[in-house]
Parts: C-alpha cells; structure tokens; sequence
C-alpha cells in the first residue's frame, strides 16, 4: 500500500477521535511524512496537531512525564497510539526494528507493572510486530552496567522515558492504547550516537511500522459516518 493512500480525506478507521502521541518533533516526522498534520496549539513544550477534517490528533508531549489531563479532555479520543524510539536492555533484540509494548514498569518500583489495555484487534497487531515489556525511567540510562542491573531486576527488554506516564494516563481515561517503540540503541554510552548517526534508518523504520499500523487501522473495520 502507497503512503498516499493514507492520505485526505483522512485515515479509515472507526477509532475516532484518534490521538498520536511522541516525545520529539524528530519523531513525529515520522508520521508527518505519511500525513499533512497541521499545527494548531502549543503550550511550552507541547505542540498539538490536527489532520482534517477528522478528529485526529498528534501531540508532542516533549521527553519524560508529561500531564496529559487537558488534552485527553479537549481531544476526547477513544484510542491513544504512543509511538517513538527507546533503548534496549535486552541486547538479543535486534537494532532498528519496531517493538509493541504489552507491559509496562517503571524505574522507581520495576515489580509494580501496567497491563496495556489493547483496542479490539490484538491478532493483527501481535502479526507484524513482536511484543515486549518496557521499563520507563525519568532519566537516560546509559551505562552498560545500569542497563545489565536494570534488566535482571525488571525483566523488561525496552527502556524509554515516557511510556509509563502515558499508560498510566489512559488507565486513568479508560482509553485503549498502542505504544510502538522502535528500538535504536543498548543503553550505554554509545547510545546518543547511535541515535544521531542513524537518525534516517530509524525515521524510515518508524515510518514503516506507522504504515502497518495504519493498514490495521483500516482493516480493523468501516471508517465512520
């Protein structure tokens, strides 16, 4: 399927209002590339899109914990999809590919998780993308001997800095939710040039697998009237 087929008038699927949700404009190229979202609010660090004319939207949320009360109330949606790049804590994953998340923990208590609340069609996701546990953490871990430390005690392979917040956000809502991560580096010193050096692999990559997410979406069910 071509990325224009995705585009005007607007994504077919029946999980509207939509809300995409990333960290970094760097990011969210990724999606910018497959549609024309247009800017329409921001406050500090966040940054609100919208893709008319339906009710899709794509916020900017900026690196870390982000309060997402007022916006999950002015957008209203009825599925979250996070998606973005993290580190590895498990150096079997392979670099550059796209990652969904079935758990989640945090740093502060790693034993304490978040079932991720899936929208009805889980078969179609789990087809196309490996599932894996995550572990979020106010801040970047990149030290080798962290990571090792980090993954003995939590047992998760993926390491990002905002994905527990965001889970924690639509428990709080109700709302389903995907979180696609695409994974870059190991968690260790080399990780910011990894991310810097490789930066077109992995917006291509991550573009990708938002191309499959999209074609799921459509076969999911009828675009509403």
């Amino acid at each position: 399927m071509k990325k224009t087929d995705f585009v005007f008038p607007g994504l077919k699927t029946k999980y509207l209002p939509l809300l995409f949700l990333t960290a970094f404009r760097a990011e969210a190229e990724a999606l910018f590339r497959i549609h024309p979202f247009q800017l329409i609010e921001q406050e500090k660090k966040i940054h609100l899109y919208h893709l008319p004319p339906e009710p899709i939207f794509l916020l900017i949320t900026g690196p870390g914990p982000s309060s997402l009360d007022r916006w999950l109330e002015h957008t209203a949606p009825v599925l979250l999809v996070n998606f973005g790049i993290c580190g590895g804590l498990d150096l079997a994953l392979p670099l550059f590919q796209n990652f969904l998340v079935r758990q989640v923990s945090h740093l502060d208590d790693p034993v304490i998780s978040t079932e991720i609340h899936f929208p009805d069609f889980p078969e179609q996701l789990l087809t196309f993308f490996s599932a894996c546990r995550l572990l979020s953490s106010d801040y970047p871990v990149l030290q080798e001997s962290l990571r090792k430390k980090l993954y003995q005690q939590s047992g998760c392979q993926l390491l990002d800095m905002e994905g527990y917040s965001l889970a924690k956000a639509a428990q709080k809502y109700a709302i389903p939710i995907i979180l696609l991560k695409h994974l870059t580096d190991y968690c260790d010193v080399s990780a910011a040039s990894s991310i810097r050096e490789n930066r077109s692999i992995w917006k291509i990559g991550l573009q990708n697998g938002l191309i499959k997410l999209l074609e799921i979406f459509s076969e999911s069910g009828d675009k509403r009237n």
